[in-house]
């Protein structure tokens, strides 16, 4: 039911999106760029933050390297044509700058493929991403990045052969992604359909004309699909997981102590038994001195004695133990001294 409420969800932005490039298509191609872009940040703040919670180190590099896809789309928006932000370049800018952002993509899936088994460095990770981000975008508005569109006639053979290239990668890897393991599995088929999406998003991109075309729009849809699937992934995986092992554990640390409630309430019943029989006994044996002393009859004194003093070693002995070494054993530790003294003194004969 939850799955089918997100997809009529879904459905009915996707709807209202397809209407809106109708009547506006810049404002359709700004809004969802942004809402890409903002999905992105989010990807990569959760991801770095819930990095010691998530099943794979894969999901953490896949989510930092996405703040890079981000930077680069939102160069692509701002470049857009009829933006008017960049007026000295033309529509090719925007294309650039778009398969720049798929080949980062591209790069990220076989880097980690490649060091799955391997600890990577998530600074180091970072490091090597700035440095190649920024030559790439100096190469684009350099104008060395080879040219991908053409006013007028279209995507050329560079553009095209991209986009089937990445579109390859993208498709092999959702492959592997479903068939292997590396990915949890609660979250491997979430990851196949973020690549599968992300596929069908440049194949879409292949065969347009127009920078304002119907392929453009369906083009954009699968992108924006592709990267909610990953938010989905990081929510599920970097707070929801986290907040239920919290919960888990909460649970697990109350149940030990009502255990250890019903064990303590258990010895403190023993001890209590215990202690109260050596009293009484105590309490016998010095009545039984009392009638002795006084009777002048003495025979069986001196064994009495023994057995009473007997009594407040294993006493003494009894409080020490580790389980009752509280702030009331150890009063009653002195006074159970007290009592062994002023005992050993008054009945010597």
């Amino acid at each position: 039911m939850k799955y089918i409420l997100i997809f009529v969800l879904f459905l009915s932005i996707l709807i209202g999106l397809f209407l809106l490039s109708n009547l506006n298509f810049l404002f359709f191609h700004t809004l969802i760029e942004f809402s890409i872009i903002v999905t992105l940040i989010f990807v990569f703040v959760i991801a770095l933050a819930s990095k010691n919670y998530l099943s794979s180190y894969l999901v953490v590099l896949l989510g930092i390297s996405k703040i890079f896809v981000g930077l680069v789309e939102f160069l692509h928006t701002l470049a857009y044509k009829g933006m008017n932000i960049f007026p000295s370049y033309d529509a090719n800018l925007p294309s650039c700058l778009w398969i720049l952002a798929r080949y980062i993509d591209a790069l990220t899936l076989i880097l980690l493929f490649i060091f799955y088994k391997r600890d990577i460095n998530s600074t180091v990770f970072v490091s090597l991403y700035t440095v190649f981000t920024g030559i790439m975008l100096y190469l684009v508005f350099a104008g060395y990045f080879p040219v991908c569109y053409i006013e007028g006639v279209g995507l050329t053979v560079f553009k095209k052969i991209s986009e089937y290239f990445v579109s390859s990668i993208f498709l092999i890897s959702a492959y592997f992604v479903y068939k292997g393991s590396f990915f949890a599995k609660n979250i491997r088929i979430f990851f196949f359909f973020h690549l599968f999406f992300l596929a069908l998003s440049e194949l879409f991109f292949t065969f347009y004309v127009s920078v304002y075309g119907i392929s453009n729009v369906f083009g954009h849809f699968f992108a924006f699909l592709s990267v909610s699937v990953l938010f989905y992934i990081l929510i599920k995986e970097g707070i929801m997981k986290p907040y239920n092992l919290i919960l888990n554990e909460l649970i697990t640390t109350k149940n030990k102590v009502e255990q250890l409630n019903k064990t303590s309430q258990a010895i403190y019943s023993i001890i209590k038994h215990d202690l109260t029989n050596r009293i009484t006994s105590m309490i016998g044996f010095l009545e039984l001195y009392k009638l002795e002393r006084d009777d002048k009859y003495c025979d069986n004194l001196e064994e009495n004695l023994n057995i009473a003093s007997i009594e407040l070693e294993n006493l003494t002995a009894l409080i020490n133990q580790d389980f009752v070494a509280s702030s009331y054993s150890i009063n009653l530790k002195k006074e159970i001294h007290k009592l062994k003294k002023q005992f050993k003194t008054e009945f010597i004969i």
